[in-house]
């Protein structure tokens, strides 16, 4: 009896996937490592540290509670969404760790269809979940 409670309680964890909130969360984690690795690694290339956070960090989400309640309109969708999204940000910081040399500024470039993948690739989020993200900023 008790196994089979306890067999249930992980199905049931299991199911839920992981929080819209740790989801952000990891999220901005690929999107601090990617300045971290562009802006920290180049620093020669992009002596000022916040000009370069603001140009390579503007995708981080706000881990704000409207934010949440925005993407928790449709759970599922935005769970659908920001995975495809943290994967593409897995593999964009891959390429970056392989590829990029701060003496060619093109070296990034291939590293960029992944985005640009991503882009087309990635489910759009709900126009519900969209609108209620815009009144959010």
């Amino acid at each position: 009896m008790r196994s089979h409670a306890l067999l249930c309680l992980s199905i049931a964890v299991l199911g839920s996937g992981c929080s819209i909130s740790s989801l952000l969360e990891k999220s901005n984690e690929e999107a601090e490592k990617t300045v971290d690795i562009i802006c920290g690694e180049c620093g020669d290339l992009f002596p000022d540290f916040a000009e370069c956070e603001d140009l390579f960090g503007g995708q981080f989400l706000d881990d704000d509670d409207c934010t949440v309640e925005a993407l928790e309109l449709d759970k599922d969708a935005s769970r659908e969404t920001l995975n495809c999204i943290i994967d593409a940000q897995k593999d964009y910081n891959a390429c970056l760790e392989d590829k990029l040399d701060c003496g060619d500024p093109n070296s990034w470039t291939p590293c960029q269809d992944i985005i640009d993948d991503a882009v087309e690739s990635c489910p759009e989020l709900p126009n519900q979940v969209q609108e209620a993200l815009a009144a959010c900023r």
